[in-house]
């Protein structure tokens, strides 16, 4: 079965990738969260940014673990990427002491 490229990513099933595309849906989750400007948020897996994208809109810094680096080089080409403390980590192995120190990568 062939890949189908998304929005200039091929999505790897082995690590489980499905993009979240519904506006409606993202919209009720950053509802849902109701974040604030100081708020201290982590998103694991940020994926292409449309959650992402959302949240950094209400916070003065987001937290983000992904495990794919050409998605984190794809997150670090968008505007609100100033906004992203950006951790390249499976989050099954990430060591959470890490969101203490401020070096982005």
């Amino acid at each position: 079965m062939k890949k189908k490229l998304y929005l200039g990513h091929f999505p790897s099933k082995f690590l489980g990738q499905n993009f979240l595309i519904n506006q409606i849906i993202i919209d009720q989750i950053v509802h849902s969260i109701n974040p604030k400007l100081k708020d201290i948020l982590v998103e694991i897996g940020p994926g292409l940014g449309a959650l992402t994208k959302k949240i950094s809109g209400f916070v003065d810094e987001l937290i983000v673990i992904e495990v794919d680096p050409n998605l984190i080089n794809k997150l670090k080409k968008y505007k609100f990427s100033k906004k992203l403390k950006i951790f390249l980590s499976n989050v099954l192995y990430f060591n959470f002491l890490n969101l203490f120190n401020k070096k982005k990568i």
